[in-house]
This record gives C-alpha cells, sequence and structure tokens, in this order.
C-alpha cells in the first residue's frame, strides 16, 4: 500500500518506469513507511553549495537529515 504523502509520476508511456515524488519537508522519519511501501531507492535532490570546496559539508549536513546514527 502506498503511503497517502507520495504522489506517483509515470516518466513514459512504459509502465516500468515511475518515480515517487516526496514533499519537501520529508525527512529520515518517512523512510520506515516508503520501506513498508516497498520503496528500495531514494534520490535526495538538492541545490550543491556553489563553492567546490563546500561540497563535503553540504553531503554531511544531507547524511545527518536522512541516516539515522546506529544505536
Amino acid at each position: 500500500m502506498r503511503p497517502p504523502h507520495l504522489v506517483q509520476v509515470n516518466l513514459t508511456d512504459d509502465q516500468t518506469h515511475a518515480a515517487d515524488l516526496l514533499p519537501a519537508e520529508a525527512n529520515s522519519d518517512t523512510l520506515p513507511g516508503l520501506g513498508a511501501a516497498g520503496v528500495t531507492e531514494v534520490v535526495v535532490v538538492g541545490e550543491p553549495p556553489p563553492a567546490p570546496d563546500a561540497a563535503t559539508t553540504w553531503v554531511a549536513e544531507l547524511a545527518r537529515t536522512w541516516i539515522r546514527p546506529a544505536e
């Protein structure tokens, strides 16, 4: 069963290609519901920093948003 916050978009007429779009406020708390719905891959899209030397910090901040620390 698809969680209600997902919107399915067919990328082509071929039904084998589809994407689920999450709202911008989605975070790591959203992931268990996605797994239960059968989602096996999540791609986080965001605007990278303008300076290449800031990329490491930007990626670390994304990781903190999406990956829970081991308990």
